[in-house]
């Protein structure tokens, strides 16, 4: 099993980079987002491992989604840097849309995604992002190399499907192009948003990554993994977890993805598949009523939804860069 990174202690009065952040443009080169609620120790560590990082043109913004009690007077005490903006939400605000109300907080042209409960692994992790959008002018997002901790195991966190890591055993070892990304560390050109909208709020939780990155390509934009950039996400359990919530939204989303942005003939078997898929599964953990819940969620949700299925360029896209389009 793999440990998390050790992360050294980050003192902004002592370093180059703190000094610089003073003396920085109005308009930093990055801006880091991250979204926490409730998680108080675990939003330490990810912004430490933010502060570590050698680039230093950073701003970093932190939404306080709803916590029962503020993390601000908890938190700056421990980790105090110019660079920290902090907002709050009076009510819990949803992945999708607490990512938009960073989206709409950010004053740079790329943004940077980290969830509260993953950390960056390394320093280089902010240089590296700057240089890939620097060189790729069609480059729209970039996909980290997630590693996924737990107390009893490590596993991937990558845009490609078990089968083709087996086939291809090195890919989440190089740089390719990928057809979507995994939310817990990602980064996004603020173009993207500018073109192909937010996150979807109505998805809630789950699969808006996957919903943007059809948006993303279908307008143009390439996505691209790359080893270089890497993080280690430990999964913290949440309401929704702990009431069988992540089923239902699994459901419900894959149904409403489909939908909208899928041809007829690969959203037809990509719905069946996946409802085989998450109906064992709710066998599986005793919760059936949770998976009826999910599907009739998401039978209403088609009828109130505009299809707006992706082009044949993007369906050519889709093929070539390990997409999902079957399943």
């Amino acid at each position: 099993m793999v440990g998390k990174p050790k992360l050294s202690k980050f003192r902004p009065d002592s370093t180059e980079c703190g000094q610089r952040a003073e003396t920085s443009v109005s308009q930093p080169a990055i801006s880091v987002l991250i979204a926490t609620r409730n998680r108080p120790d675990a939003l330490v560590e990810c912004i430490e491992s933010v502060l570590s990082q050698e680039f230093c043109d950073f701003e970093l913004i932190i939404l306080d989604d709803a916590s029962d009690d503020p993390l601000r007077p908890i938190v700056s005490p421990r980790v105090d840097d110019s660079r920290i903006c902090w907002i709050e939400s009076d009510t819990p605000s949803g992945v999708a849309g607490a990512r938009n109300r960073l989206v709409d907080a950010a004053n740079s042209d790329i943004l940077v995604f980290l969830d509260d409960d993953a950390v960056f692994t390394g320093d280089q992790n902010l240089s590296e992002v700057v240089r890939e959008f620097a060189d790729n002018p069609e480059l729209g997002i970039l996909a980290f190399r997630i590693s996924l901790y737990s107390p009893d195991a490590t596993e991937l966190q990558v845009p490609f499907s078990m089968r083709i890591r087996k086939q291809a055993p090195d890919l989440t070892e190089q740089r390719v192009r990928a057809s979507y990304f995994v939310g817990a560390a990602h980064a996004i050109k603020k173009s993207v948003f500018d073109i192909c909208g937010r996150y979807t709020p109505d998805l809630v939780y789950g699969h808006e990554e996957l919903e943007l990155s059809y948006a993303a390509i279908d307008n143009g934009f390439e996505i691209v993994f790359s080893s270089k950039l890497r993080a280690v996400h430990s999964p913290m359990t949440t309401l929704i977890s702990n009431s069988g919530g992540e089923l239902y939204f699994e459901v419900r989303n894959r149904m409403w993805i489909a939908y909208r942005r899928l041809p007829i003939k690969y959203a037809v078997p990509y719905v069946l598949i996946w409802l085989g898929v998450y109906g064992l599964r709710s066998v599986k953990v005793r919760r059936p009523l949770v998976f009826i819940r999910g599907f009739l969620s998401g039978s209403k949700a088609v009828l109130r939804i505009n299809r707006e299925p992706v082009s044949n360029r993007a369906i050519q896209y889709l093929q070539a860069n390990f997409g999902r389009l079957w399943y």
